[in-house]
């Protein structure tokens, strides 16, 4: 799932895809992925309980309402490659300003040169305004492939120091691939 993950949302990010929507529940799953995706790259996060996070460490920065997040943060694109990371901000995907503000930082992404900002709205909900439909990319994160379900189960048991017959596995994974 990594790999193909890592792969399939670089090339969304490289395709100048503006707003790309992440319709998952693990929240740490998907910073991974940003954070591998978006090396050496400025990435700022907004998250609907707290305001301004640090991304990495997810330490409050700023209380601060995501519209006048949007206003402060859409001209970061002209600085450097910048990733927005907004999350559980599906109830304000309602609200006109939030809405003209992610279209114009859409527009920039798209029309203006030397600007480059990709926002991530990361939600366990999926709230697509018709008003940004044609700017919006919904990412899918891909299930595990057989191999790194088969990792994951080895890292799992020796992280527990518990040792599984290689029979045992093969049985138990084979199995549930049949489901």
């Amino acid at each position: 799932m990594r790999k193909n993950a890592e792969h399939l949302l670089a090339s969304y990010v490289d395709a100048l895809r503006p707003i790309i929507y992440i319709n998952h529940f693990d929240f740490k799953v998907i910073d991974d992925l940003i954070l591998k995706i978006g090396q050496g790259v400025n990435i700022v996060e907004y998250n609907n309980a707290l305001g301004i996070v640090d991304f990495e460490t997810k330490s409050p920065l700023m209380e601060r309402s995501l519209e006048k997040f949007l206003i402060n943060i859409m001209d970061e694109g002209y600085e450097k490659q910048t990733f927005i990371v907004l999350k559980d901000v599906h109830n304000f995907l309602e609200d006109p300003k939030v809405i003209a503000l992610l279209k114009r930082i859409c527009e920039d992404n798209l029309y203006r040169e030397n600007y480059n900002a990709t926002i991530f709205i990361v939600s366990s909900k999926l709230t697509i305004p018709c008003e940004l439909e044609n700017y919006i990319t919904v990412f899918d994160v891909p299930l595990p492939t057989h191999k790194e379900i088969v990792e994951l189960v080895i890292n799992f048991t020796k992280s527990l120091d518990i040792q599984v017959e290689e029979e045992v596995l093969n049985v138990t994974i084979h199995s549930d691939s049949s489901m």
